[in-house]
């Protein structure tokens, strides 16, 4: 279960929603399923809780960080840079709802995720992102005490990642899927990440398609 990456500023988000907007177009016939989404003004509307922050710089993002994304505004191949609130709020619960399982969004028509997944996919980019190992260990920096090692994930080549995520009123969900053979060692979900061909066909794609994306070559490290 994700709950940090490290946000990637302004400017850069604006190159990489350039970069997959190539891609969309590059996919021709494929972009008029952008026509299906709700449209930006509909989004901006909807926007529950607005915020006068504007992240600008690198910045590690937890649950309920501010956080710069990528979405399609539903007119042609045009994205827009906007500000959300990591984690869907939900009555059942204390904190917010911040991962979503590929599996259980692409399931039963009724759960909570599927309205967002048909019509309001995003993309976030981020240099990394980190997972807990499920049984090293390493000393707490404040406490002594053993705790569980995070691993950082980044593309290798040093450009940012894409992560696939939806959202809705002005609050968005990093969706999770299998690990890649680089992740699975220390934790068994991920992040969806993307190739920006991937990044294009996420926002895109039928259901069909959604689980055999193209994504990234990815390197471990570990921290503390």
């Amino acid at each position: 279960m994700c709950r940090r990456f490290v946000a990637v500023d302004r400017a850069e988000v604006a190159r990489v929603a350039t970069e997959v907007a190539r891609a969309l177009e590059a996919r021709g016939d494929a972009c008029e399923g952008l026509g299906a989404l709700d449209a930006l003004d509909d989004f901006q509307a909807s926007l529950s809780e607005p915020t006068s922050y504007r992240p600008s710089a690198r910045h590690d993002a937890f649950p309920s960080s501010v956080v710069t994304l990528i979405v399609p505004t539903g007119f042609g191949t045009q994205l827009a840079v906007a500000d959300m609130t990591w984690g869907y709020q939900v009555p059942w619960k204390k904190g917010v709802v911040f991962n979503t399982r590929i599996e259980t969004a692409l399931g039963s028509s009724s759960n909570m995720w599927r309205v967002s997944l048909e019509r309001r996919r995003c993309l976030v980019p981020a240099w990394s992102f980190f997972e807990s190992h499920a049984t090293e260990t390493v000393p707490s920096p404040r406490t002594g005490k053993p705790m569980r090692r995070l691993y950082s994930f980044a593309r290798a080549d040093g450009t940012p990642l894409i992560l696939a995520g939806i959202h809705e009123a002005g609050r968005f969900s990093l969706v999770t899927t299998e690990p890649s053979t680089v992740v699975a060692p220390v934790h068994d979900r991920m992040p969806l990440a993307l190739s920006a061909d991937g990044a294009a066909l996420w926002l895109v794609g039928d259901f069909a398609t959604l689980l055999d994306l193209d994504s990234p070559a990815l390197e471990a490290e570990p921290t503390g």
